[in-house]
């Protein structure tokens, strides 16, 4: 003889339907922000800082176009040392993090010597913030393991 299922709760019509936790509009916004995001290859950004930060100094024709990839890098970067507020950033994680801020929002001077000292500025924060954000297992580094 089977018997019916027994439900764990003791009236189950009175249970309340569930709710998504965002409106529709709110849903679609979210899914289009998450269809366009991009994960970080570290590689590239390894290669950006190799013509940046290398014995060769990058073309200025290049030096911008590179400058404009690791200011991206950086914020992104930024934005991942702050993400999860529950763990939080070391302090001078957080101290690369607001220089980075600073140095994204300096404009690239048309002086090809001073640019390239600003891009190599954001080049070693980057390459700075990549340590600490490996270090502090917020990144994960294939060529480090």
């Amino acid at each position: 003889m089977s018997r019916p299922a027994l439900s764990l709760h003791p009236d189950p019509a009175a249970i309340p339907r569930w709710q998504p936790p965002l409106e529709p509009d709110q849903l679609r916004s979210v899914l289009a922000k998450m269809s366009r995001w991009q994960p970080m290859d570290l590689d590239a950004v390894y290669d950006d800082l190799d013509q940046i930060l290398g014995e060769q100094q990058p073309e200025a024709v290049t030096l911008e176009d590179v400058t404009c990839r690791l200011r991206r890098a950086l914020e992104h970067l930024g934005n991942i040392a702050d993400a999860d507020p529950a763990f939080g950033s070391s302090p001078e994680t957080a101290a690369l993090v607001q220089r980075g801020e600073q140095l994204r929002g300096q404009s690239l001077p048309s002086d090809y010597r001073q640019a390239l000292g600003l891009s190599r500025r954001i080049a070693l924060t980057t390459s700075d913030l990549i340590d600490r954000l490996v270090q502090e297992r917020h990144i994960k580094d294939d060529d480090a393991t």
